[in-house]
């Protein structure tokens, strides 16, 4: 399966994984070693992304991350 992550601007990472993967693995498999941090904001750091106000959403195979400021830190 082909997953494409975006930020709902202009930042976009694809990978491949396999059907029926969870959002979690889908992250880590990815290699972006998904390390959330939840605040008052909810506030996550995607392999060097950050993701601030971001709400992961899976829509058939793509990963969409939106309301997300990303920057590559």
């Amino acid at each position: 399966m082909n997953i494409t992550i975006k930020n709902g601007i202009d930042n976009t990472l694809r990978t491949q994984v396999a059907d029926g993967t969870t959002v979690a693995s889908i992250l880590s498999n990815a290699g972006f070693q998904a390390a959330l941090r939840f605040s008052g904001n909810d506030h996550a750091r995607v392999n060097g992304w950050d993701v601030e106000g971001s709400r992961v959403l899976v829509d058939g195979d793509e990963v969409s991350i939106e309301r997300a400021a990303c920057s590559k830190a």
